[in-house]
């Protein structure tokens, strides 16, 4: 069960709440980031506040 805020699209004109995750980004300075898709405007957005999410280790 989903606890908080759910996340809001950032774009102007949807601000809806129903998004899916769609993937994450690893980025230098944060780290993995996780990527929402909002249902409403079918587009893509990085939620700006996030936990840190751990990423997992690369086997070689």
């Amino acid at each position: 069960m989903a606890r908080g805020r759910p996340f809001k699209c950032p774009y102007d004109g949807c601000g809806s709440t129903d998004t899916v995750s769609k993937g994450k980004r690893v980025t230098k300075n944060m780290g993995v980031r996780v990527i929402r898709y909002c249902k409403k405007c079918k587009r893509k957005f990085t939620p700006r506040n996030q936990k840190p999410v751990e990423q997992e280790p690369v086997e070689e």
